[in-house]
Parts: structure tokens; C-alpha cells; sequence
């Protein structure tokens, strides 16, 4: 039997592959640890010979390579310590980030939240340099994207698949 993985929650869910209506699910912490299974339905019901492998195989997922909130940033840090609003000319009260959560099953860091994805689309263009940073949000930019403070750069990133990842 072959097995699919997503995110749940904080779990991670297994799910036979090619059971179209996913009946057949088990959730595990990040441990490795099962803590939901689905109950037996009429149609399929969870498997329980493949639960050792299964932890396993989760528990060798990769950590995320850092321990504080992540955004991605496109192009350099601007000196000043805040983005400039090319639609209006304002400076935002902060640098412009987007959100990035980190997934757990492919590794890579994925956008999340708000933000303009016409600039996204154009940094990726003008291949802009990327990073991963953090910081304290001051708000909201114009575009409904985190704007921080006190931004440090963690590393240089990487698109890769569907995410991010740390340029090496």
C-alpha cells in the first residue's frame, strides 16, 4: 500500500493514496506519534500493519531551519528601514515581507497571507535577489502585506518546487 502525506492542524495526516474519498487517514504529531486514526467505514478503514513505517517516515521529515516567525523578502533591504509604495510614492512604516510558513513534508517555505502578487510576479522577473527574514510586524502595508522593524536577513533564498528554501 502507498501512503500520501499533508498537513493537519499541527499533525501530519496519512492517507492511503488512491483512496479518492480519504477514508483511510491516521494523524500524527510531528514525534512520529498517531494520536487520530478514522474509524472503520463501510467502505475502507485504517490499515494499522504500516503504522511503524509510517512514524518513521515522519520523523524523518526535515525541521524547519529556523525557530522564529519567517517572512520572505524580494530584493535588498532598503536603508532607510522602510518600503516605498511605487503605486503612491509613500513610504510604508516598515519593510515589506510576505508571510511564509514552513512545510514540514517538502521543506521548502511556502507565501502565505496577504500581498500583491503582481509585485511577486515581477521580482521573480526581474530576478531580484530573495531572502528570508524576520523581525517585529509594524503593520500593514498598503497592499495588505506585513510590513517590520528591526529586520534582520536570516539567509538567502531560493525558489525551488512550489516554495523556498536556504540558498546554499
Amino acid at each position: 500500500m502507498t501512503y500520501k502525506f499533508c498537513r493537519h492542524g499541527n499533525n501530519i495526516r496519512a492517507y492511503v493514496d488512491g483512496d479518492r474519498h480519504n477514508l483511510a487517514w491516521a494523524d500524527f504529531d510531528l514525534d512520529g506519534n498517531m494520536v487520530s486514526v478514522c474509524e472503520e467505514s463501510f467502505i475502507m478503514h485504517w490499515d494499522h500493519s504500516d503504522d511503524k513505517m509510517l512514524s518513521d517516515k515522519i520523523k524523518s521529515f526535515a525541521p524547519a531551519p529556523f525557530d522564529c516567525p519567517v517572512y520572505i523578502r524580494f530584493n535588498r533591504l532598503p536603508k532607510s528601514g522602510k518600503s516605498k509604495n511605487f503605486a503612491t510614492g509613500n513610504l510604508e512604516n516598515g519593510v515589506s515581507v510576505y508571510e511564509a510558513q514552513y512545510d514540514l513534508i517538502s521543506g521548502e517555505y511556502k507565501i502565505c497571507g496577504s500581498g500583491l502578487a503582481g509585485a511577486l510576479i515581477a521580482y521573480t522577473i526581474k530576478n531580484a535577489p530573495i531572502y528570508f527574514v524576520t523581525g517585529r510586524e509594524a503593520g500593514r502595508g498598503s497592499d495588505g502585506e506585513p510590513v517590520l522593524e528591526n529586520v534582520k536577513v536570516l539567509a538567502k533564498a531560493k525558489r525551488e518546487n512550489d516554495g523556498y528554501v536556504v540558498m546554499e
